[in-house]
């Protein structure tokens, strides 16, 4: 705590850019009734920084990187014998009820065998 005209403050320690890349320390007394509230909605915080993001690499070379990187992931990928999540949720599905029936059957089935004995 610093003291200034007689009232308890608090320090706060800033950095400050100077020349060429170089920063300097500012130090003040701030009195803590009447410093602005330091509350950020974070959330708008990450999106902006996420938008600011993706407009620093649109005019780089990373952006075609990564649209070449897509292109050439989804060649490859379709080059190779896969399915979809939802064609391979589909045909579990159609799997389960086949070896129900199945099952049914073979009881139904030991059941008769039973019955000619």
């Amino acid at each position: 705590m610093c003291t200034a005209a007689g009232q308890s403050s608090t320090i706060r320690v800033q950095s400050v850019p100077v020349a060429s890349g170089r920063y300097a320390e500012r130090i003040r007394c701030v009195d803590p009734a009447r410093a602005p509230p330091r509350t950020m909605d974070k959330t708008r915080f990450l999106d902006d920084l996420q938008q600011r993001i993706s407009q620093l690499l649109a005019g780089t070379p990373a952006a075609d990187v990564q649209k070449n990187l897509k292109a050439l992931l989804t060649q490859q990928f379709a080059r190779l014998d896969l399915v979809t999540r939802e064609e391979f949720d589909t045909q579990a599905q159609v799997l389960a009820r086949t070896r129900e029936k199945l099952a049914a059957l073979e009881a139904r089935l030991a059941a008769l065998e039973a019955e000619r004995k």
